[in-house]
């Protein structure tokens, strides 16, 4: 863009602008600069979004979901019970509470997430003598009389929440009311125990 001393310039500078655009070659010119410009912009996009896949690819492929890091160590027990990942199909648990607290992945955390455990094996994690546990825990009285105002657990599910948002609900589990986030059970009995 020209700056102009005086307006006596302008009427020139516009007659100059005005012959180049009645000029047939000016004008096929500048279309062809355009293409080649275009085309260099498009070939470009494409090449740096093709090596940002394949650098995407080389540091995620074996592993998930972002970035690949140390092996992952098998889930506590606890973890197993508390952890709602599905176990074949997604049983690596996140337990770091800065990224993605209790998220399951298909494949193993790495460094994204610094506290992970692989939920495969729980069908063989045993409870140490300190878990919380329903078994043995005796039931109050209500619960127990024939005439109980609300749900009496079974002999096939004889665990019962008493407190929390999953109260009076039962469970086969003695484990399962009693390592479960206490804002749905806070408290578990035994019907067993009646």
């Amino acid at each position: 863009m020209s700056v102009f001393s005086s307006y006596s310039e302008v009427p020139a500078a516009a007659n100059e602008q005005g012959k180049l655009l009645d000029d047939p070659t000016f004008e096929r010119n500048e279309l062809e600069s355009i293409k080649k410009n275009r085309f260099g912009l498009v070939a470009s996009i494409v090449t740096l979004g093709g090596l940002i896949f394949l650098a995407g690819y080389a540091s995620n492929s074996g592993a998930a979901p972002l970035l690949r890091g140390a092996s992952t160590r098998a889930c506590s027990f606890k973890e197993c019970t508390e952890g709602g990942c599905d176990h074949s199909s997604s049983p690596y648990l996140c337990l770091d509470k800065a990224t993605a607290f209790m998220g399951c992945s298909a494949k193993p955390w790495g460094s994204y997430c610094s506290d992970s455990c692989d939920l495969s094996d729980c069908a063989s994690a045993t409870p140490s003598k300190d878990e919380k546990t329903c078994k043995g825990i005796q039931c109050p009285a209500d619960k127990c009389s024939d005439d109980a105002t609300y749900q009496k657990c079974g002999s096939s599910n004889p665990y019962q929440c008493l407190k929390g948002s999953s109260a009076e609900g039962c469970s086969s589990d003695p484990y399962g009311w009693a390592l479960i986030n206490d804002a749905i059970c806070s408290e578990c009995c035994d019907m067993n125990a009646c």
